[in-house]
């Protein structure tokens, strides 16, 4: 299948992604997740360690690759163990081939929430 890992993710809200005023693309996401160890990864041999290494600079130096089903399966399984919904949901609707926008959603409203959840 092939991805283009320089897609930039969207919020839930259809906004580009930003960390630092610089746009989050699934290139930095993916390359990032196959490069953590988590507590869990602690006890996987050098040769898996080397295996996402060696997946990592192939999608740094092309970005727009074709990749192996089991490729994409352990970057999302990566990217679900050190990333929260607001980038799990998008990076693995870029990988899974699917819009990262819900065709059905409607026009944002007028009415605000604040971070606390309390209306105004």
């Amino acid at each position: 299948m092939r991805i283009d890992f320089s897609t930039v993710l969207l919020t839930v809200d259809g906004d580009r992604l930003v960390d630092g005023g610089k746009p989050v693309t699934l290139k930095k996401i993916a390359v990032d997740a196959l490069m953590a160890v988590t507590d869990d990864d602690k006890s996987i041999t050098g040769e898996e360690k080397v295996s996402r290494y060696t997946l990592a600079r192939k999608i740094s130096a092309n970005p727009d690759r074709s990749m192996k089903v089991e490729d994409v399966a352990l970057i999302k399984k990566l990217i679900a163990k050190i990333y929260g919904p607001v980038v799990v949901g998008p990076a693995w609707a870029i990988l899974d081939g699917e819009s990262q926008i819900d065709p059905e959603a409607t026009a944002a409203s007028d009415d605000h929430v604040p971070v606390n959840g309390m209306a105004n």
